[in-house]
């Protein structure tokens, strides 16, 4: 288990911890076949049902190794309780990894982002979490696509490149280096952060007054049907911006 204390947010992939937010990518949760658990460790979905075949699976081999190859007690032990194990071995490492293992190894990173101190990350992380809070949300009338993970993703990482680019601006300059074409990204960094943080904020005040319209019946004309069209547009131009 891991002894980061995150929590888990109603936003897939995203926790709050003392320090700020803890952003994984949203490549590890894709389709669904991994969730964020609170402390970090990803779990799969069907982990107890991988479990059992693995044991199902062990103890199968280790009582037909017995019955064909076993003639005195002990050796009926011998052989069944090493084929057992060498089988359930074989089965767990041919179940599914932990995709952080993975992914680290694959792209020499880890898989997640840490907001730290950084207070536009940490903006953007904490209107991701109250959009996923609003019912509106949960029941998909509000980014029904789940197109705010990958623009929180992308936002967070440009927000600790921005840090890292004007520190080396400040850096640059000091030392009387030119600096016009790092201030020239910073300049586009930073419009494209406000840009996102901007429709996050829209996004999390529309996605509220859809909820505290009363609820209608199905085939009503629900006015809030046409509002969720426009939020999911809104969410579509984030996901463009990365």
């Amino acid at each position: 288990m891991s002894r980061y204390g995150g929590r888990r947010t109603g936003m897939p992939g995203l926790l709050e911890d003392d320090e700020g937010y803890r952003v994984y990518d949203p490549a590890l949760t894709a389709g669904g076949s991994f969730t964020v658990e609170d402390g970090g460790d990803l779990r799969h979905r069907r982990s107890g049902l991988h479990g059992f075949v693995a044991l199902t699976i062990a103890l199968a081999v280790g009582v037909g190794t017995v019955l064909a190859l076993g003639d005195t007690w002990w050796a009926d032990v011998l052989w069944g309780v090493g084929s057992a194990s060498a089988a359930f071995v074989l089965v767990a490492v041919l179940l599914p990894t932990d995709p952080q293992v993975a992914y680290r190894k694959g792209r020499g990173r880890e898989a997640f982002v840490a907001s730290g101190g950084d207070p536009r990350a940490t903006r953007v992380c904490g209107l991701a979490a109250e959009i996923a809070e609003t019912e509106s949300f949960r029941t998909g009338q509000v980014d029904a696509d789940r197109l705010i993970p990958q623009t929180v993703w992308s936002a967070v990482n440009r927000a600790l490149r921005l840090a890292e680019l004007t520190d080396r601006v400040a850096a640059d300059r000091a030392a009387g280096h030119p600096v016009e074409r790092a201030e020239t990204e910073v300049r586009a960094v930073l419009a494209e952060l406000d840009q996102v943080e901007a429709n996050l904020r829209e996004l999390a005040v529309v996605a509220r007054e859809l909820d505290a319209r009363p609820v209608t019946h199905l085939g009503g004309g629900d006015p809030g049907v046409a509002a969720s069209h426009e939020v999911l547009a809104h969410a579509k131009a984030l996901r463009d911006l990365r």
